[in-house]
């Protein structure tokens, strides 16, 4: 940054010497010259210290916004995206994130999916599953029974009731 500034005072000197052409025995006023441009330089210096300084967080923001797009598109915890960030100059990509995850022994994460549902298995005889036969002697006690007589009907219609032997 010395040279920087020796640069810049050197162009300024130059151009300070032929707007102001200061007469060669008066040194002070050089001197003072040099110091007023190089106050005014420390100072656009530290405003733009300043200014950078601000800008940072946003960056880091930014960066890590990108970090997580990558990762989620391999398939990798988005959480991960600080550290991925932290390890990784230049552009994140699709590629980048796999060589990320590939480097520290990750794997992706598969996408979630719904649930495959059993196949329909059918029942021997077509009778739905739970559904139990009763006997020949069952289904005639039940018909005997006033209370009971509409539920042996029902059931011998369903098919329900076995066959007698």
């Amino acid at each position: 940054m010395a040279d920087d500034l020796e640069n810049f005072l050197d162009d300024e000197e130059d151009e300070g010497e032929s707007a102001q052409a200061p007469a060669e025995d008066s040194g002070s006023s050089v001197i003072n010259l040099l110091r007023k441009q190089l106050r005014d330089v420390k100072k656009r210096a530290k405003t733009a210290e300043e200014e950078v300084a601000a800008l940072r967080p946003l960056r880091e923001q930014t960066r890590v916004a990108s970090a997580r797009d990558a990762l989620k598109a391999v398939g990798l915890p988005e959480q991960m995206a600080g550290t991925f960030a932290k390890v990784h100059d230049g552009e994140f990509s699709e590629d980048t994130a796999r060589a990320f995850a590939e480097a520290n022994g990750l794997a992706p994460q598969p996408k979630e999916s719904a649930p495959t549902p059993e196949p329909f298995v059918p029942t021997s005889g077509g009778e739905a599953p739970g559904a139990q036969k009763i006997t020949w002697a069952e289904a005639m006690s039940m018909l005997t029974n006033p209370s009971t007589k509409d539920a042996a009907l029902k059931l011998y219609d369903e098919g329900r009731v076995a066959d007698p032997e």
